[in-house]
């Protein structure tokens, strides 16, 4: 997923370990966040293990507004026994709570979150444990603890009818006129794009768009 740029100059760049090597994580994939100060120099680089992250793969982390106006890091997760989205969190980039289920489902298939100008977060994912159809965007004002409110971005198949839909990988951004816009694989065919704003997400749960929600 994206590197990011923290507030002291430093990069955060998430990524996983696939060597199913490790005994501390029973030698399954596991997450790891990179820290580094320049991106064409290996040493000034460190790299460190998610404490409980076994079979949390791929992750993405974005800054969230916490208690008062704060800040903070939250990371999700890819989670690959097909049952959550997990959730991490950080003050600082270099120690990480342990993931934790979140209330949205996962079916073992990429996702990505990102701070809006509104301070919500946004989190592109498949709404489902199984298939990867529909692919939804869901949005949370706590800092990705609850997530009340989604819209399909994707639901069905509208080239081939005889061949089970895949809408999956997806990537997001924000433009500074507000608008989201989104790539993702479309049937392992070809790159869709879409761009949508949060009053249209927010539209499909009755709510109207403003500074955390």
């Amino acid at each position: 997923n994206k590197l990011l740029r923290l507030p002291d100059g430093d990069f955060l760049f998430p990524l996983q370990n696939s060597s199913f090597s490790n005994p501390a994580f029973n030698d399954s994939n596991y997450a790891i966040v990179g820290r580094g100060t320049d991106l064409d120099d290996a040493t000034s680089w460190t790299f460190e293990p998610i404490i409980g992250s076994a079979g949390l793969i791929q992750p993405s982390t974005t800054p969230a507004w916490g208690p008062a106006g704060t800040t903070t890091l939250v990371t999700f997760f890819r989670d690959q026994t097909r049952h959550h989205v997990y959730r991490s969190t950080s003050h600082d980039g270099a120690s990480w709570s342990a993931p934790v289920p979140t209330e949205l489902p996962n079916n073992d298939a990429g996702i990505e979150a990102i701070l809006l100008s509104t301070t919500a977060l946004a989190l592109a994912f498949n709404p489902v444990t199984e298939g990867r159809d529909p692919l939804a965007l869901a949005l949370s004002t706590d800092g990705g603890e609850t997530w009340p409110c989604a819209r399909n971005l994707q639901h069905g198949n509208s080239t081939d009818a005889d061949e089970m839909p895949e809408f999956s990988y997806p990537s997001l951004l924000q433009t500074p006129d507000g608008m989201i816009h989104l790539t993702y694989t479309y049937n392992r065919e070809t790159i869709k794009y879409k761009r949508v704003d949060e009053a249209w997400v927010r539209a499909a749960c009755g709510e109207h768009t403003g500074p955390g929600g």
